[in-house]
């Protein structure tokens, strides 16, 4: 399947697309998301989080709430994208080996994942092919 009607097509829960702006499906993706991909590269660069005021600061102090830490190590970003596309999450991995990382594989049975749908040429692992026969694969170039 190679075409952008094709690809965008409905019946897959979960897109894995390679994070990489200079790739034909990122630039698809991203335009036909509103730039959500480059939005979201901004806020990378930020770390996702800003340091808390101090007035958030002496509110939790006061009420006793406690502080979390949402940072993360994990290389993956999910995104929920129902509003964007007929899909309901969209991964963005660095590099193929994350597919068969535990973290990524945790992450999509807690998503309820049935079907997936692959933005670049690829072997799915064995485990991942096993839990997904139906699995889709889109070229990586057009």
């Amino acid at each position: 399947m190679k075409n952008k009607t094709q690809a965008f097509s409905p019946g897959c829960d979960l897109w894995i697309l390679l994070d990489d702006s200079n790739s034909y499906w990122w630039k698809e993706i991203n335009f036909n998301s509103a730039f959500l991909l480059s939005t979201l590269a901004d806020h990378k660069m930020n770390r996702f989080t800003h340091a808390l005021s101090s007035e958030a600061e002496h509110i939790l102090k006061q009420t006793e709430f406690p502080k979390y830490n949402f940072q993360s190590n994990s290389k993956m970003i999910f995104l929920a994208t129902q509003n964007h596309f007929l899909n309901r999450w969209l991964c963005l991995i660095e590099k193929y080996q994350d597919l068969e990382s535990v973290d990524f594989l945790n992450n999509i049975k807690n998503l309820k994942c049935n079907n997936i749908r692959f933005f670049f040429d690829a072997q799915a692992p064995a485990g991942l092919k096993s839990s997904f026969p139906n699995a889709e694969f889109i070229s990586g170039s057009h």
